[in-house]
């Protein structure tokens, strides 16, 4: 099952964020997309961003367990992709994004991999260097890493 969340009609809202790349504001949208859905309420998810946002680290800990929340930018894209110069970082889940809609700015929550399903996936290249990629429609249903238990330590 897919999420949808409408983050935003504002069109000024990179702005609003300090003037960040149009991939990090795309990567921002995912995250809170995310927290929202995760959180069950704006304010908490919203909490849960680490302050001082930096792109391509670790966006959460979920329950326990280390996230990364990816989000494909391209309306017509069909893909989770972790670029290979992150992978070295260590994240037990990777939770996929999608942009259909940028007025109003719509996010699709499309699932989740674990870092084993990434790490079978050969490296190919998509315009961007070595890529991991998953498609959209073999992913976890979102609803089941909501559903995970809390890691043991």
């Amino acid at each position: 099952m897919q999420k949808a969340i409408s983050v935003t009609k504002d069109p000024n809202l990179p702005n609003l964020l300090g003037g960040p790349s149009y991939r990090w504001f795309v990567g921002f949208l995912g995250q809170v997309a995310f927290f929202v859905y995760a959180f069950d309420d704006f304010k908490r998810g919203y909490s849960e961003l680490k302050s001082g946002y930096k792109p391509d680290n670790h966006d959460c800990i979920f329950r326990g367990w280390n996230l990364d929340v990816k989000t494909n930018g391209r309306p017509n894209g069909d893909r989770m992709m972790v670029p290979e110069y992150q992978f070295p970082q260590y994240h037990d889940f990777y939770v996929s994004c999608h942009l259909k809609s940028m007025k109003p700015y719509i996010i699709h929550i499309r699932g989740y991999a674990t870092r084993k399903e990434l790490e079978r996936q050969e490296p190919e290249e998509y315009g961007y260097g070595p890529t991991r990629a998953i498609l959209f429609t073999n992913l976890h249903d979102i609803i089941e890493l909501k559903d995970l238990k809390p890691k043991r330590a």
